[in-house]
């Protein structure tokens, strides 16, 4: 089968798997359908659909629509907890550079490479980084690519499971925009990711368009949500290239040690459960916003799962944006002052 074949066949099943999830009432039905759909074609050694500039689109049009459920009310009282959000977010520093030792020792490799492949980060990021640093720059990829898998696959799922749904929306209008309110919030979404890229902020394309439709949301200029489609759309794409960072190359350098891989990716997960849910209890949020907030899932699959369950957008947005900024602009620096 030709490249251009491949890739489209791939894209077919992704949107058959991601409208089959739907059917049966799962959340972040379209970004977990395409991504295993995805991950199981490339890791068969088939090519598949992987576009960096879909995967843009997408993350602007995910970015849109969670910047649209924003609004100034729900943001006012949030700024109290960017301190807060800081010090959790060094905090995740200092238990990836823990589960990184213990990486290194259970996999037999490197601790630089253990602690890469722990930090809650970009997937990207921090594999460039890790080799920069000396690492193995295929382990930290597929074992980061593991760990927002993992989270999406079981944390969405589980709030679903215990019912844990929310109101955070139920004073937002739930219509779909218009015409020249989409175009108008697409226009705002670009233009904020393109100032994001200025400004080299990380995710520049997610939380541009987040903050560009957030702005005329919060000001009262549109009100609204982003068309069903478009919202699947783009967490298609954001799913499809989840999954086609598990290549064949990737999974022989972790070989057998996959297991134990997935052992500390859950042990992690679990460790910030305990901690959101005390922070839950201390301030006051809903358990299930505070464990999305502090998640070691990816930003978009986290916000969308808030958005999808009626949580607390605004708290799991402000807390991944603060992330997104410590965790890999500090990561490499963080490494080697305590871990080299």
């Amino acid at each position: 089968m030709s490249p251009t074949r491949s890739k489209l066949l791939s894209i077919a099943i992704a949107a058959i798997c991601g409208a089959a999830m739907s059917r049966l009432g799962l959340p972040l039905a379209w970004v977990i359908g395409p991504m295993v759909s995805t991950a199981i074609l490339s890791l068969s050694g088939r090519v598949v659909f992987a576009d960096i500039r879909a995967r843009r689109t997408g993350q602007i049009l995910v970015g849109a629509a969670i910047g649209l459920k924003l609004t100034a009310s729900s943001l006012s009282g949030l700024w109290l907890w960017v301190p807060v959000a800081v010090i959790l977010n060094f905090g995740a520093l200092w238990v990836a550079l823990l589960f990184g030792r213990l990486f290194a020792r259970w996999l037999s490799t490197d601790t630089v490479t253990g602690y890469f492949a722990m930090v809650p980060g970009g997937l990207s990021e921090m594999s460039n980084v890790a080799a920069a640093e000396g690492g193995t720059m295929e382990i930290v990829a597929i074992v980061q690519a593991l760990r927002v898998a993992c989270t999406v696959c079981i944390l969405p799922p589980l709030l679903l499971w215990l019912d844990l749904h929310g109101t955070f929306s139920s004073s937002l209008s739930t219509s779909s925009l218009g015409w020249t309110g989409l175009g108008t919030v697409l226009a705002a979404g670009g233009a904020g990711a393109w100032g994001a890229r200025l400004l080299r902020m990380n995710n520049p394309w997610m939380i541009g368009a987040l903050v560009g439709a957030a702005c005329l949301s919060v000001g009262g200029l549109i009100s609204g949500e982003l068309p069903r489609l478009l919202f699947w759309l783009g967490q298609m794409m954001i799913g499809m290239t989840i999954g086609a960072r598990f290549k064949p190359v990737h999974l022989r350098h972790i070989g057998r040690q996959l297991p134990k891989a997935i052992t500390l990716i859950l042990s992690m997960m679990a460790l910030t459960a305990v901690i959101g849910t005390v922070f839950a209890r201390v301030s006051g949020f809903d358990p299930a916003s505070s464990v999305l907030a502090i998640s070691p899932g990816g930003f978009s699959e986290m916000a969308t799962t808030a958005t999808t369950l009626h949580l607390n957008v605004a708290l799991v947005t402000v807390f991944h944006v603060v992330r997104a900024f410590i965790i890999n602009g500090f990561s490499a620096v963080f490494w080697r002052k305590f871990g080299a």
